[in-house]
């Protein structure tokens, strides 16, 4: 399955970080592409951004960890 291969890191393992990225960035999207379809302004609050902003942070933060070992 495409999905569980995305979510294998470099070592094989499921990655938790990849899921909760994946999770927060389409429930993002789906809310944004639900205020496009109705025509509404799409105006997050900062909480989703500053999590969206977190969840991809946090990524790139173990991601440059991982490489230094």
């Amino acid at each position: 399955m495409r999905i569980l291969e995305f979510l294998t890191d470099d070592s094989g393992q499921l990655s938790n970080m990849r899921l909760v990225g994946l999770m927060v960035s389409s429930g993002f999207m789906a809310d944004w592409m639900a205020h496009v379809i109705r025509s509404l302004e799409f105006d997050p609050s900062w909480s989703t951004v500053s999590l969206v902003a977190a969840v991809i942070g946090a990524k790139v933060f173990q991601k440059g960890s991982e490489t230094k070992k």
